[in-house]
């Protein structure tokens, strides 16, 4: 595995918190953001993970700076 490749951390958060791993998933996510900190899909699935630990503070900062970034993502 590439561990520092931005776009396979991203996956691989991604498929954490759909198994239900959400705190490997922000782990994960982190060092993607680390590598990319202006990918608006980064900051969404970062704070959508914060959002299903109960983190709404984090959630909405992450979510906000993805819309600054992207205001089409998150539907």
């Amino acid at each position: 595995m590439r561990p520092n490749e931005m776009e396979i951390l991203r996956l691989l958060g991604i498929a954490y918190g759909v198994s239900g791993q959400t705190g490997k998933a922000i782990e994960i996510l982190e060092k993607a953001i680390q590598i990319d900190p202006n990918n608006a899909s980064l900051l969404y699935n970062l704070g959508a993970a914060h959002g299903q630990l109960g983190n709404t503070e984090k959630a909405q900062n992450y979510i906000n700076r993805a819309k600054a970034i992207d205001p089409s993502i998150g539907g």
